[in-house]
């Protein structure tokens, strides 16, 4: 018995030493990410104003959704594929898997984006409204392909477990770019700043870092492969990655539909008040991003064999560690929402705090339910996780739709949580039925006793008044760096 406690102690150590390993490098660049993002918007908005905030937002969406869409599964299948012929060194098939796969994400991509030219006028007029409309559709195109790439190019160097390079691609380059230049137009044409011209020196730049990252992956498979036949792997990407591409479809499609009904039925300063309460709130679960391209991996590998016990510790490790960023983040939204708003946007977004809190209340479930859709499509659900964004969506363009025209970016927001919450809750139930793997709630809640002490003790002093806000949330993020700091690595 004490031998078997002994075995199951090592490997738990294990685990979260591969979990740490790497999800370190993602969450640093997540965070740094997540704050490049914040601060770009924090610096259009002091230049154009929140309907200039609304504009961005709007491009980005538009090219975000194209660009899911583009992957065509492959994103996740090259992860999948990748990382079980790696351990076998089989680099020729690696290499098949590899340009077969970024073929299809190619013609999937092109095919989008020749349907968006042809309707280039109507998408003009009815989400633009004339606003350099020939440029944004154009500029819209360019990023779309490179961010397809990005996006592709990232997942292989996850699936080889080259996670710098992962998070460097798939992460940290798009936002890194746009702050540079945003902050050079604030900085140093403030008066003369342009938009659409400030996307296009983005566009050169992101494009000339993304052709580079290419030729790197290239020319390692070819250092790799000491004599290259050809395979055809062609139906078995396809095969495997068809569900995997519905479920993409519905949830770039649900993540982006608020921000593209928000202008036709209300307007672009709407989708401003919308992007801004929602770039902060998404700090509530920030954290799962972080472990997805560990994650994804590491439950193959246990999956393969037949590990359940195993995929159990690694999703209530990565809970318990996500648990504590969601406790810091939403005391410090619910308690000093208004007052981060005022800091980062400048005066004039006010109206952004209900929304702000609704949209976090939803990341919180999000992040309660952990690493569960990656761990549904890593373990053979894919069909499962793709009902449970198809509920999700129809949840989401039912509730939009009804709201939206009447009440404008909120009932986005309302539309938007909504359909988060009932797609985790889904996950969460079928976790537990298929795979009998569930949350260690009374683990969760005696690890977190202190950082849940510091927000109930912070809310106090708020409401009494005994420190100036500034300074109180000033205090409440040392201690918080500190508590995190000190529990992050003792699991």
């Amino acid at each position: 018995m004490r031998q078997s406690l002994n075995m199951k102690s090592e490997n738990d150590t294990y685990i979260n030493k591969q979990i740490l390993k790497g999800s370190v490098i993602a969450l640093i660049s997540n965070l740094g990410s997540r704050g490049f993002q914040i601060i770009s918007r924090g610096l259009i908005s002091r230049l154009t104003g929140v309907s200039g905030l609304g504009q961005f937002e709007l491009i980005l969406s538009l090219t975000r959704w194209l660009a899911l869409i583009g992957q065509n599964g492959a994103h996740q299948t090259i992860v999948q594929f990748v990382s079980s012929r790696k351990a076998n060194r089989n680099w020729n098939d690696i290499t098949n898997i590899f340009i077969q796969s970024l073929l299809l994400v190619i013609a999937t991509t092109f095919s989008l984006l020749l349907l968006l030219w042809l309707v280039k006028d109507q998408v003009s007029d009815v989400l633009f409204e004339g606003y350099g409309s020939l440029d944004i559709v154009i500029i819209v195109i360019g990023l779309t392909v490179l961010l397809s790439l990005a996006h592709y190019l990232g997942s292989f160097f996850r699936g080889l477990k080259f996670f710098i390079l992962d998070q460097v691609t798939n992460t940290a380059a798009f936002p890194v770019v746009g702050l540079v230049v945003f902050t050079y137009g604030y900085f140093i044409e403030k008066e003369s700043f342009n938009l659409v011209d400030s996307f296009w020196i983005i566009l050169f730049i992101y494009a000339g870092l993304i052709m580079a990252i290419f030729l790197f992956a290239l020319g390692y498979l070819i250092s790799k492969v000491e004599k290259y036949t050809w395979k055809s792997f062609v139906s078995e990407i396809t095969g495997y990655s068809w569900p995997i591409w519905i479920n993409s479809i519905l949830n770039a499609t649900r993540a982006q539909f608020s921000r593209l009904l928000i202008p036709i039925f209300s307007t672009t300063a709407e989708l401003g008040y919308f992007s801004s309460a929602y770039a902060i709130a998404f700090l509530a679960s920030i954290l799962n991003t972080s472990f997805t391209p560990v994650n994804q991996t590491l439950v193959a590998e246990a999956y393969g064999k037949h590990d359940f016990a195993a995929i159990n510790t690694i999703y209530n490790n990565i809970l318990l560690k996500t648990s504590y960023f969601l406790i810091a983040g939403l005391g410090g939204i619910l308690i000093f929402g208004k007052l981060i708003i005022l800091i980062v946007y400048g005066a004039g977004f006010e109206t952004a705090y209900t929304m702000l809190v609704i949209l976090a209340l939803s990341e919180a479930v999000n992040s309660l339910a952990g690493p569960s859709g990656n761990v549904l499509l890593m373990t053979g659900n894919q069909k499962i996780s793709t009902r449970i964004m198809f509920i999700g969506f129809i949840t989401l363009a039912v509730l939009s739709l009804i709201l939206i025209p009447f009440f404008g970016a909120l009932g986005a927001a309302i539309a938007a949580a909504s359909s988060v919450i009932i797609i985790n809750l889904q996950r969460i139930y079928y976790l537990r039925v298929r795979l009998h793997v569930y949350a260690d709630v009374k683990k969760l809640l005696r690890r977190n006793k202190h950082l849940m002490l510091l927000v109930i003790t912070t809310a106090i002093f708020k409401v009494l008044g005994l420190l100036p806000e500034l300074y109180l949330l000033v205090v409440y993020g040392i201690i918080v760096t500190i508590l995190i700091g000190r529990r992050f690595l003792k699991i």
